[in-house]
């Protein structure tokens, strides 16, 4: 379903898609004028998490993969998580703004179709084999399993290196 409505306070409309079954929110915009900030990213990005859980999403299996700051606004991806596995296909992306932690945009349309328990095959290269193809003036930081999609829209399991 399909909601659209202006909020007078804000001077914002409201635009949002919903599921039939369930009602969840597929995607939400909120066009406001933002004011100045007066919430640190970290705290929108706990609003963010109160408003998945609000809906219905299993925060616990969930991590943030990124987060960054535009224009007054909080930008969050949200990523699950199986058996260390971060589930890239499957991402939610949240907007917050940062004068008051309102939810400006969101979109979980990826999640709403992908997500599904898998069986996940086992890496076929070990983590060292993998670090050992990359230039050794990479100092590596992070490492995890991930699954993404590729050009031809396959799922495929990788290492994620950050360097």
């Amino acid at each position: 379903y399909s909601i659209s409505m202006k909020d007078p306070d804000q001077k914002a409309d409201i635009y949002m898609d919903i599921t039939e079954k369930g009602g969840y929110p597929v995607y939400l915009i909120q066009n406001k004028k933002i004011k100045d900030e007066k919430i640190s990213l970290n705290d929108a990005s706990n609003k963010a998490l109160q408003f998945l859980k609000k809906n219905g999403y299993k925060t616990e299996d969930l991590k943030m993969d990124e987060s960054s700051q535009y224009d007054g606004v909080g930008v969050f991806s949200f990523v699950p998580v199986q058996d260390d596995v971060w589930l890239y296909p499957d991402s939610i992306r949240i907007k917050v703004a940062l004068d008051d932690g309102e939810i400006t945009g969101f979109n979980a349309k990826d999640f709403l179709i992908s997500h599904k328990k898998r069986d996940l095959p086992k890496p076929k290269l070990t983590l060292e084999k993998a670090k050992a193809s990359l230039n050794p003036n990479v100092k590596v930081q992070e490492t995890r399993l991930a699954l993404v999609t590729n050009e031809l829209s396959q799922e495929v399991l990788c290492y994620e290196i950050l360097g």
